[in-house]
């Protein structure tokens, strides 16, 4: 499915769901030794191939439903902080797009959000997404994850993350 993003997504309505999320605790992110401060450039559901991507999920069985093989990578919890983010669940529901946005990467989900992030990073600079596990959904439970895309010349310091737990 094709979606006209410029169209759907002029300044007041991205400043409309850019939304502060708080970061608690039990926020955490599966990173790969020897450097977890290294952004993945692997593809994601929000970053295409070669895009750094951070992601975090709201819990440990979220960010195990979510990240393959995370048995192979280090655990870490994030710092309770305040991150503002476009907020994917509250604008797709608002749009009809539920289903475009949560749908399994095999199914073009994972493009047509690449779309969504290229577009919000190129147009917008916003660097965030706050998004509804698709993993957690599968499951019939609910998770959530957020998405930081940094510029390719920006990356995170040692304080936005610890290894788990948080001390």
């Amino acid at each position: 499915m094709n979606v006209d993003w410029k169209a759907l997504l002029d300044e007041a309505t991205v400043k409309a769901y850019t939304k502060p999320i708080e970061i608690n605790a039990d926020w955490v992110s599966y990173r790969f030794p020897p450097d977890p401060y290294g952004a993945s450039l692997k593809e994601g559901r929000y970053n295409i191939a070669g895009e750094s991507g951070f992601y975090m999920a709201s819990g440990i069985k979220c960010a195990q439903a979510e990240v393959p093989n995370h048995d192979l990578k280090e655990l870490y919890s994030i710092t309770p902080q305040t991150i503002y983010a476009f907020d994917v669940i509250s604008f797709a529901t608002a749009k009809g797009l539920n289903d475009i946005v949560l749908a399994a990467q095999k199914n073009g989900g994972h493009q047509i959000c690449q779309e969504l992030s290229t577009h919000l990073t190129t147009h917008h600079g916003l660097t965030g997404v706050f998004y509804q596990s698709h993993q957690m959904l599968q499951q019939g439970e609910t998770g959530y994850c957020v998405c930081v895309l940094p510029r390719a010349d920006q990356t995170i310091d040692e304080g936005f993350m610890q290894p788990y737990p948080l001390k």
